[in-house]
């Protein structure tokens, strides 16, 4: 994989491609095919690729890994890969399903955030970028989310208990 890995790092994603698909011919292992099938998506969305993702991550969740790390990732990455293709509710219950089997991660919560926010459910994902941020604070996009979602609907800070706070104490530990 690590030779996959310089492929797609040097924009060589055809090549990099034939060596995971390869290590999946050599592999009978199941837990290391989802985890190629994840690799696989991976690059389809570093080339912007979505469908192609989410048709690998799909071809990972038949696969049904048991390393939970894995497991977490082909559900958020399937559901981060269907809002990019504005498939919201098809990209929701697999992201409440990553929450399900890591809720230590962040990425889950931005992600259906996200999805809730573009469905029009802007408290839940008020909810979920404060709790995403507070997951990870290294990393500041869901705070950049949550500012952003604030400024155009002023709105929340009636609406979800003590927004103003929280999202004073998520700006403090960014």
């Amino acid at each position: 994989t690590n030779l996959a890995k310089v492929y797609s790092r040097t924009k060589r994603h055809d090549e990099a491609s034939r060596c995971i698909e390869r290590l999946i011919a050599l592999s009978t292992d199941p837990e290391e095919h989802g985890s190629y099938y994840l690799t696989l998506g991976c690059f389809m969305e570093q080339i912007s690729d979505y469908r192609g993702a989410a048709r690998f991550y799909r071809q990972a969740l038949a696969l049904e890994p048991c390393r939970n790390s894995t497991w977490y990732y082909i559900h958020n990455n399937l559901g981060f890969s269907l809002n990019q293709l504005e498939d919201y509710d098809g990209a929701i219950p697999y992201l409440r399903r990553a929450i399900e089997i890591d809720p230590g991660l962040p990425n889950a919560y931005k992600n259906l955030g996200l999805a809730l926010e573009a469905k029009g459910y802007f408290c839940e994902a008020a909810e979920l970028f404060v709790t995403a941020t507070q997951t990870d604070a290294a990393d500041s996009r869901s705070l950049g989310h949550l500012e952003y979602l604030i400024s155009s609907h002023p709105e929340l800070e009636v609406d979800v208990p003590d927004l103003r706070r929280r999202l004073e104490a998520c700006r403090e530990a960014v």
